[in-house]
């Protein structure tokens, strides 16, 4: 009844002030202060020396366990974020790769042109012509500026061009493809056991939150860490890290590049640590993307202004950091070298 409770209440009170011993019961939903054990809880509490230092200790559980939570509910919301922003940059790509299928008919035009040179002459600004590779005839538009070669060799043109954008494309649809699947994986592994997680994908985790994104509006979140490198991308969409400077080098170097990943460096002469980040650890760059990123490297080095430079590169389970070495300085085996001209990332 409420006057037993209020007796009871009233014991705890008196308990409180007299200065008794504290138990914490942090394990407990919800944690609580008590002035006494409690019979009833089947978990050992922390004791204080009062209770009043042990309502104090319950007051900063209680703020670390809600930035805690504040923590993960910002993970997951960046999480989500990137899982989003990949399916439509993967949407995206997948219209262009369609566009560029099409290229195949422009080689057809120009066969179609090349076949009939005698009937076309400039000034026409298209001409119907016997289908070579359908039934009936088709209407091929023309430039009246050119002659009916030089339209030809222009679709040529196009073929080409469509042709080394469908294998970029498709590169990039790839690429795009796995980093969604990487997404996923880190998505699925954090809402199964989100401490892991955190340590598992330390790196992947503190670049997704560096944008610093809120959970809402009005919750206070902490603050995003900052990240020792900036970061670009190569034609087909795969990152690359590039360190700013000294300790930060270090850093990108040994914290943010997997070991089976690419790392390069401007070879004899000062410069960025930069890693060519891999969507998944079986992945195997092409050519172009080692280039890309080695001309990134020639242009965060002493070496931008030269017509070309050499760069090293090699998977970063062969950098090693020497005892007690100036920050920045490494020692690496197993190196290629590539010739590139330095070139300005895009942004």
């Amino acid at each position: 009844d409420y006057a037993s409770l209020a007796e009871t209440l009233c014991a705890m009170t008196s308990l409180a002030a007299a200065g008794q011993s504290g138990y914490l019961y942090a394990a407990a939903s919800p944690p609580s202060a008590q002035p006494f054990k409690l019979k009833s809880a089947n978990i050992e509490p922390e004791k204080f020396p009062s209770y009043s230092l042990a309502f104090l200790a319950l007051g900063k559980l209680r703020q670390t366990t809600g930035g805690e939570i504040d923590e993960e509910k910002r993970i997951g919301h960046a999480l989500k974020k990137a899982l989003k922003k990949q399916q439509r940059t993967i949407t995206k790509i997948e219209g262009e790769f369609e566009d560029y299928q099409g290229a195949e008919r422009y080689r057809e035009l120009a066969d179609i042109l090349k076949a009939h040179l005698s009937g076309i002459k400039k000034g026409l600004k298209s001409v119907t012509l016997p289908d070579l590779y359908g039934e009936g005839d088709v209407t091929v538009a023309l430039d009246p500026k050119l002659s009916g070669a030089e339209n030809a060799d222009r679709y040529y043109k196009k073929y080409q061009k469509g042709r080394e954008g469908l294998a970029l494309t498709e590169r990039r649809l790839k690429n795009a493809r796995q980093e969604f699947e990487r997404l996923e994986e880190i998505a699925e592994a954090f809402e199964h056991d989100a401490d892991s997680a955190r340590v598992r994908f330390v790196s992947e985790l503190a670049s997704l939150t560096s944008g610093g994104a809120a959970v809402s509006r009005v919750e206070r979140t902490p603050r995003a860490p900052r990240l020792p490198y900036r970061d670009f991308a190569t034609s087909t969409g795969l990152k690359v890290i590039v360190g700013r400077d000294g300790t930060d080098n270090d850093d990108t170097t040994f914290k943010h590049i997997k070991p089976y990943e690419l790392w390069f460096h401007a070879s004899q002469c000062a410069g960025s640590h930069v890693g060519l980040k891999f969507p998944s650890k079986s992945f195997v760059p092409s050519k172009t993307e080692i280039q890309e990123a080695a001309e990134i490297a020639a242009w965060f080095s002493k070496a931008r202004n030269n017509a070309s430079a050499p760069v090293n590169y090699t998977q970063r389970r062969y950098v090693r950091k020497p005892r007690k070495a100036k920050p920045g300085l490494v020692t690496i085996e197993r190196e290629k070298t590539i010739m590139v001209v330095p070139q300005k990332p895009s942004v």
